[in-house]
């Protein structure tokens, strides 16, 4: 029999204590946290025993005693990215529509509170613990329809700001979104903070996009020292509908995204590229799934990565295509330059192809400076550092280039080049 530790006991105590010091708003609701929470208490935190969690170290985070955020009293914010644009405002966990409106039309917006919260998505049994987590502490639910043939002028963006100056605090927040038949939109999610007091933070987001709609995705991650983010992101696409994904890890400290896509109709196109710079010890870890369930799917995936430091990124990558499909179509690609002899990076593109009749290519690079470009530049009069600038500014360009928003593309440029 295998004994639960001393440290795995108290942190389920604290846990349970904290479950029990809520409110629920309905035994529905209640039912289902406590579904999670068990899960939450009987698995735990993941440890590097685990294959999926070999190369993440997340022992500083497993036997801190969090507490919920609270609401406060709103207050003016300033949007990162200056833009036309329709803001969506989360403080700490919390929807502040009264910082969000207008609303455009073409939108149906809900808050939803825990006791009107769908059941989920996934299966319990195919979650993780910062999943089970969110679910059992999940303090607000953000729902968005576009409506049927409706095309957004404005994007809208989610702003999820960490603002608490009090430490050892922990928010978990969920957003649907859903795209009606022939609709479009442009979505921005901005995870920021400025400052450096520990904050542990779940994060999912669902979206359907159904027949012949199309949603340009961005998320950006600008974070702070003592900031530990766990994004998951499923994305269910319908008949001829298309995805446009990007992640942008602008600076963080520990950050895991799971980014899950699945075509379950014929002709539908997903594309998920990212950019990922980290510093000093940080870690920054990519969890890709694209799963082609039918007929005539695209799919292209391209990561970029350059760890300096001692920083460490993960880069795992799969691409499914599932028996008896037809005439699918796949790309996945992840390039690294490490920009210290201390980083470390971790890449692993896998195909799990299951028919003949595809059109498949992968790979992954980690590549030093080429002492011939560097001489070369140098030749030129281009000192080594501003010629090895020149080179990452480069590589950088491949990803960013590919965003078509003009105040994001400049908000990058500035930020991460």
């Amino acid at each position: 029999m295998i004994m639960a530790s001393k440290d795995s006991i108290m942190n389920n105590e604290h846990y349970l204590q904290l479950f029990e010091s809520l409110s629920h708003d309905s035994s529905h609701a209640l039912e289902r946290k406590k579904t999670a929470l068990n899960h939450f208490l009987s698995e735990g935190f993941p440890s590097k025993k685990q294959e999926a969690w070999r190369y993440l170290d997340i022992s500083k985070i497993i036997n801190v005693p969090y507490r919920l955020t609270k609401k406060t009293v709103n207050k003016k914010i300033n949007l990162p990215i200056k833009m036309e644009c329709n803001p969506l405002i989360f403080i700490n966990g919390y929807f502040y529509p009264e910082l969000s409106k207008p609303y455009p039309e073409d939108i149906n917006l809900f808050s939803i509170r825990t006791k009107n919260l769908k059941a989920s998505t996934l299966e319990q049994k195919e979650k993780n613990a910062f999943q089970h987590l969110n679910e059992a502490f999940l303090q607000e639910s953000l729902l968005i329809t576009i409506k049927k043939n409706s095309h957004l002028n404005r994007p809208l963006y989610f702003l999820n700001l960490f603002s608490n100056e009090e430490q050892f605090l922990m928010s978990h927040i969920h957003v649907e979104i859903i795209l009606e038949e022939s609709a479009s939109a442009v979505f921005i999610e901005h995870d920021f903070s400025e400052l450096s007091n520990e904050h542990l933070h779940t994060h999912q987001t669902d979206i359907t996009l159904n027949n012949h709609s199309l949603l340009t995705h961005y998320h950006l991650h600008e974070l702070t020292k003592n900031n530990y983010v766990f994004n998951h992101l499923l994305a269910t696409q319908k008949k001829e509908s298309r995805i446009e994904h990007f992640t942008f890890v602008i600076k963080n400290q520990l950050f895991r995204q799971f980014l899950n896509f699945n075509q379950t109709e014929d002709q539908t196109t997903t594309s998920s590229y990212g950019l990922m710079r980290t510093m000093d010890n940080a870690q920054a870890d990519i969890q890709l799934n694209i799963n082609h369930q039918r007929n005539h799917g695209s799919s292209t995936s391209q990561f970029h990565t350059t760890p300096n430091q001692t920083s460490r990124i993960n880069f795992n990558g799969i691409i499914e295509v599932n028996k008896g499909t037809l005439k699918n179509k796949a790309s996945l690609l992840n390039k690294n330059i490490p920009l210290s002899s201390h980083a470390e990076i971790n890449t692993k593109p896998v195909f799990k192809i299951y028919s003949e009749d595809v059109a498949c290519s992968h790979g992954a690079t980690i590549s030093k400076f080429d002492p011939e470009v560097i001489n070369f530049l140098n030749s030129r009069g281009i000192e080594t550092t501003l010629a090895k600038e020149m080179i990452v500014n480069g590589f950088s360009h491949e990803i960013i280039d590919k965003v078509k928003n003009k105040k994001i593309k400049e908000y990058l440029l500035e930020k991460m080049l």
